[in-house]
């Protein structure tokens, strides 16, 4: 990225965290940096401020919820920005899984394949720690290598598409994202036992 591209990055992600801190909500100083740091700047320079810090709020209360390992956390709500002069509408895809490869590009395909296109696409992956019914305790930051220990990483995923109305495609766009999640899991398993089978192989 650009230094003048990074400057403005930085400076939109600084205004979202001074709303939040404004509307004295719950969520951490630095959760916007964690959730939108890596987000594409043209993604994230077409949203206003008030718009990101709404969804940053959105995406801490999801990441709060209960959630045990293997089992995604999915929802959706929608939401509005004015760019341009006018104002656009948004439905805001949510997830909230164990950190797997494929996960990212698994899911843009399936929004490919149901005619959604991304607007906006975050992808943090975060260390937390959760008690034993799955309840958030801590949020330890970013995860992009090991999570501290007694902590795990998990994947949060937030896209904005286009405003889905239909509620039998919203419920279909469930359906596939629920399966397509399945599936990653279960391909990431047989992987694994792959990538240890042909280690042995080759030791032998």
């Amino acid at each position: 990225m650009p230094k003048q591209q990074a400057s403005a990055h930085q400076k939109i992600l600084a205004q979202i965290a001074s709303i939040l801190e404004q509307q004295h909500t719950t969520v951490p100083a630095d959760f916007a940096s964690l959730l939108y740091g890596r987000t594409a700047f043209e993604d994230l320079s077409a949203f206003p401020a008030e718009t990101l810090a709404r969804s940053a709020t959105e995406a801490f209360l999801h990441l709060s919820q209960a959630r045990t390992p293997d089992g995604e956390q999915l929802s959706f709500f929608d939401e509005a920005a004015r760019q341009n002069g006018r104002e656009r509408q948004y439905t805001v895809v949510q997830v909230v899984n164990d950190n797997m490869p494929f996960l990212l590009d698994s899911t843009l395909a399936e929004l490919a394949e149901q005619g959604c296109e991304p607007r906006l696409v975050a992808h943090p992956i975060l260390a937390v720690k959760r008690d034993p019914k799955g309840a958030l305790v801590e949020l330890l930051g970013e995860a992009a290598g090991r999570a501290p220990e007694g902590a795990r990483r998990e994947s949060l995923i937030q896209i904005h598409v286009d405003r889905v109305d239909d509620p039998k495609a919203l419920d279909a766009l469930k359906q596939g994202l629920i399966r397509v999640f399945a599936d990653v899991r279960v391909a990431v398993a047989d992987w694994s036992a792959m990538r240890a089978r042909v280690s042995e192989a080759i030791q032998a």
